[in-house]
């Protein structure tokens, strides 16, 4: 971290919520102007890898350079390709010369009409999916920066096993019997590949411990984001999205009002899981830290208001020789509004930290 400017909170937004909230505030944009950072935007809708006719909704920024490396981002938790933290690291990136990939979870952003499965923190296939997209058709360099819920999938993403992969097809293909393509072409690949593509990855605001992070989220402390995420899951359900599962609820189950009991009664059951314990057990990133191989950089604020910092402190990180962490002090969640500064004029350290990372990768193995 030679040579790195330390993080810094501007003026009064020093606390975690100001952080937290003001990162999704400053500077909003939903459209990024591909021209000009010299640069061609295309659309793709990547067949599920189960082979269902769900689609996987691909934002491509394809750089004139056809040998620069490509970054996968994944989104958080009812984020998008759209969300503010994405458009703008995207800028930042593109402008350094990488070609950029905005990915869609399922059941997000433009692609929320082109899949009846939603995602959830432990579906890495879909990862999986997009970079043996982009490995046959925009790079063989690969790097994958998940926030939040998508810092999750990317831990998990890097440390699982083939078997874990296996599971999750499985269990996709059950839920979806009479929504059965033919076998998908990406599936078909898969053999030919190594079971994880990218040469770095970064995980932001990642949970590590899914159930002590749901624990905090049906606490009276965060009581605020609780019931802002709760809203956006109860119009999935309106939406119809869990078919029988919510239609089997009685009325007054339907719409949960804590997280523990919307994992148990739809997260779980629509992933395939025995419960939101077992959901949370498979699905906890930190669980595959020692699995881990790849360089990578981990990237947490300890006043996180969403994720509490106790499991960060009970890992032995100087153990995990591939991955660097990067905590500090204040910050919030996906958030890092700092004094200004010439590297970062527009307050946003945290992109300034990933791309510092992902030019280091690029400069170590140029």
């Amino acid at each position: 971290m030679d040579g790195l400017v330390p993080f810094r909170p501007a003026g009064v937004i020093r606390g975690p919520h100001a952080q937290t909230i003001g990162t999704h505030l400053l500077g909003r944009a939903s459209y990024i102007n591909s021209k000009k950072f010299k640069s061609d935007l295309s659309t793709v809708a990547l067949p599920s890898p189960e082979g269902t006719m769900d689609r996987i909704l691909l934002k491509i920024h394809r750089q004139k350079r056809i040998q620069a490396p490509a970054v996968l981002l994944v989104h958080g938790m009812e984020g998008s390709s759209e969300s503010v933290y994405i458009v703008k690291i995207t800028e930042r990136l593109l402008s350094r010369g990488f070609h950029v990939v905005r990915m869609n979870l399922r059941q997000c952003g433009d692609g929320r009409n082109m899949a009846r499965m939603t995602y959830n923190a432990a579906m890495t296939v879909d990862i999986h999916a997009a970079c043996a997209f982009l490995m046959d058709n925009l790079s063989e360099r690969i790097a994958l920066v998940g926030y939040s819920l998508g810092g999750n999938m990317t831990l998990k993403y890097m440390g699982e096993t083939a078997a874990e992969r296996s599971r999750q097809i499985r269990a996709l293909r059950k839920a979806q019997p009479d929504y059965l393509e033919r076998e998908s072409p990406i599936r078909k690949r898969w053999s030919d590949l190594p079971l994880r593509i990218p040469e770095c990855w970064v995980a932001v605001s990642a949970p590590l411990d899914l159930k002590a992070t749901q624990v905090r989220m049906d606490s009276d402390r965060a009581r605020v984001y609780r019931e802002q995420f709760l809203n956006e899951f109860k119009l999935r359900v309106d939406s119809g999205v869990y078919g029988e599962l919510a239609r089997n609820l009685p009325e007054a189950h339907r719409r949960p009002d804590t997280f523990y009991r919307f994992d148990t009664l739809y997260t779980a059951p629509a992933g395939g899981y025995l419960g939101a314990e077992h959901y949370y057990e498979v699905g906890s990133g930190g669980n595959y830290l020692s699995k881990i191989k790849t360089p990578g950089l981990l990237l947490h604020a300890l006043d996180d208001p969403l994720i509490p910092h106790e499991p960060i402190h009970e890992i032995p990180w100087s153990q995990y020789k591939d991955i660097e962490v990067h905590f500090t002090l204040n910050g919030g969640h996906v958030g890092w509004l700092a004094r200004k500064h010439p590297e970062f004029p527009d307050r946003r350290w945290m992109d300034y930290r990933i791309e510092a990372y992902l030019l280091d990768w690029i400069g170590k193995s140029s």
